[in-house]
């Protein structure tokens, strides 16, 4: 892949998910975005519905939210974005909600939909 083909991105990603994210990175030997690309692009590959909400309101947060910054491969960004567009939610939700399944973190009550709203 060339560099070209990698752009700079901002995702808003809790403090707890990110945190987590840089000491998997670490503990992987890879950096941070390249474990964002690997998530996204393992969902991508096989995606299922998700039971997300469209949007995350800071206020129901517990753990704040900020704008972290990940290097993504172009066609992987697209990619995503096509699909969170079908969808209605933002890159940022499913990118946490992912995060924290492969993390292993819980899936707090900001980030479920009751069955009811979709």
């Amino acid at each position: 892949m060339a560099v070209s083909d990698v752009r700079t991105r901002n995702i808003y990603l809790s403090d707890l998910v990110w945190a987590e994210v840089k000491r998997r990175a670490v503990i992987e030997n890879i950096n941070a975005s390249l474990l964002v690309a690997y998530v996204i692009g393992a969902y991508l590959r096989s995606p299922r519905d998700l039971n997300i909400p469209m949007r995350r309101a800071k206020s129901k947060l517990e753990d704040t939210l900020g704008g972290r910054t990940v290097h993504l491969p172009d066609q992987l960004y697209r990619q995503v974005k096509e699909l969170c567009r079908k969808k209605g939610y933002t890159i940022s939700v499913l990118t946490e909600y992912l995060l924290r399944e492969y993390l292993g973190l819980d899936i707090g009550e900001d980030m479920r939909v009751a069955s009811t709203t979709r």
